[in-house]
């Protein structure tokens, strides 16, 4: 009975860190393309990946891009729990750690890969500043399931 406990737990502190932290890393994004900064709509740029156009990119972009985030919320969850970082301020520090590696991996891969095959025009050009602002995206995510993770006080062990 404990471990069916613990794995319900588990699974309502991911999809709570996984939505606050990708909701949260999404409004910055959007504020970011906003800004004028950089246009990097993510939502729409990951649906129109599928869709190969714009049209009714956002339903399916937002329900992917929160679907990754809840299953990267249960691995940045797990390797919290590892490291053994639960409370604060370790469990946001590895989270923001596990945010930087993964927003240089995405921003790399962003860069180098997904903007010269995308379908879509406006989303073949990512330079440094589309990366920059994917970089800042996932540093948020990571802070904020760290700090989720932090608030249930959750531990696997």
């Amino acid at each position: 009975m404990a471990n069916l406990y613990l794995i319900a737990e588990f699974l309502v502190v991911t999809l709570a860190a996984g939505i606050f932290g990708t909701g949260l890393m999404t409004l910055v994004m959007t504020w970011i393309t906003r800004s004028g900064f950089a246009h990097v709509d993510m939502i729409e740029a990951i649906g129109s990946l599928f869709t190969k156009t714009t049209e009714n990119a956002r339903l399916i972009g937002g329900l992917l891009h929160f679907i990754a985030g809840v299953v990267f919320a249960m691995i940045y969850t797990f390797i919290i729990n590892l490291v053994g970082a639960t409370g604060l301020p370790g469990s946001v520090l590895v989270g923001t750690l596990l945010g930087a590696f993964q927003g240089f991996v995405m921003s790399f891969l962003l860069v180098i890969w997904v903007a010269e095959n995308h379908p879509v025009e406006r989303y073949r050009n990512a330079g440094f500043r589309v990366a920059v602002s994917h970089f800042i995206g996932h540093l948020v995510f990571g802070f904020t399931v760290g700090l989720v993770v932090s608030g249930f006080g959750f531990t696997i062990v």
